[in-house]
């Protein structure tokens, strides 16, 4: 409650500011960064309780353990996290305003560096743990150790419905969502900054290619990468899962090997019953198929509009030359 009322606070003083010392397109920026904060401050209130629960959920799972030391122990207090957060800062503020032809130190143009700033600081921080968890994950799929001892008695539920692999799987889907629409909303912003002619920006200056170069790179080609990768390394888990299943319903059996007779030949159909039921359930907690649709649609339109509006400056400056 205290934060909305800050949060409140802040942009009422922004508004009285504006009416003042106007800046172009003050409310477009205003709404469009308070939606990156919304969606940057929800992903994060999810993810930092649910990877406490999941360390909790994969406790004593081996293929974990490097994945939780890197995660707890390597990362936890990494100087990067708070650094890269701050680089990106520096160079989009201080890269945008060379660029930005008309700048005109007023209080409100303090503001919004003030605004831009606090944003950008959560939202990159949301990438960084973005990207934290991603390498978690690629981590545990692809860890050499197997599981053992996953049949717990009475449990009902087979791989891939296992808790903690649901809760990875929605971790991730979490995450994806909020990299996806604040990818496309900075992107939306940088782009209308660009376009405006009331911001005069240096379309000939390589910095303005150079900050575009670092969109595409972290925006553009990282969200593509890093899903396909995530959705691989969770079936990765469901595989190794299933294996595992499929062991130790061996090795029960020939524990349990009973003479050939009635109660063998069942005791053998009802092995090969539950290494089927193992077999046939999905590769993946869920579908997945909107989410895929739902990434590729968004890699397509990032990549277009950063393209687009590259191209589109080059030719305005190649006419205008």
């Amino acid at each position: 409650m205290v934060k909305i009322f800050v949060w409140a606070a802040a942009l009422f003083i922004g508004f009285i500011l504006n009416s003042i010392w106007n800046f172009p397109n003050f409310k477009f920026y205003v709404i469009l960064f308070s939606l990156i904060l919304t969606i940057t401050y929800a992903s994060l209130s999810y993810f930092y309780p649910g990877m406490n629960t999941l360390h909790t959920e994969v406790t004593g799972l081996q293929p974990f353990e490097k994945s939780e030391y890197f995660y707890i122990e390597e990362t936890a207090s990494s100087i990067f996290y708070a650094v890269f957060p701050i680089c990106i800062i520096v160079i989009f503020g201080v890269g945008g305003s060379i660029i930005y032809g008309g700048i005109s130190f007023t209080p409100t143009f303090i503001w919004c560096l003030f605004y831009f700033t606090v944003v950008v600081y959560f939202s990159m921080l949301a990438y960084s743990q973005y990207i934290r968890f991603a390498i978690y994950l690629y981590k545990a799929a692809h860890n050499e150790t197997q599981f053992t001892n996953m049949i717990i008695p009475d449990q009902r539920e087979f791989p891939p419905k296992l808790s903690w692999l649901i809760h990875i799987t929605k971790i991730s889907q979490v995450m994806n969502f909020m990299f996806f629409m604040v990818g496309g909303l900075y992107i939306l912003a940088f782009a209308m900054f660009c376009f405006s002619p009331v911001y005069h920006v240096k379309i000939g200056a390589v910095l303005f290619y150079a900050l575009w170069i670092i969109i595409f790179v972290l925006i553009v080609l990282a969200f593509p990468v890093v899903y396909y990768q995530e959705v691989t390394d969770i079936k990765q888990l469901v595989a190794k899962t299933k294996h595992c299943y499929i062991r130790e319903i061996l090795l029960e059996n020939q524990l349990q090997q009973s003479p050939v007779n009635d109660i063998g030949r069942l005791s053998i159909i009802m092995r090969n019953y539950c290494i089927s039921i193992v077999l046939n359930t999905p590769n993946y907690p869920d579908s997945g198929k909107a989410a895929a649709f739902f990434s590729t649609v968004g890699v397509i339109i990032n990549f277009a509009a950063s393209i687009a509006t590259v191209l589109e400056y080059q030719g305005i400056h190649l006419f205008n030359t």
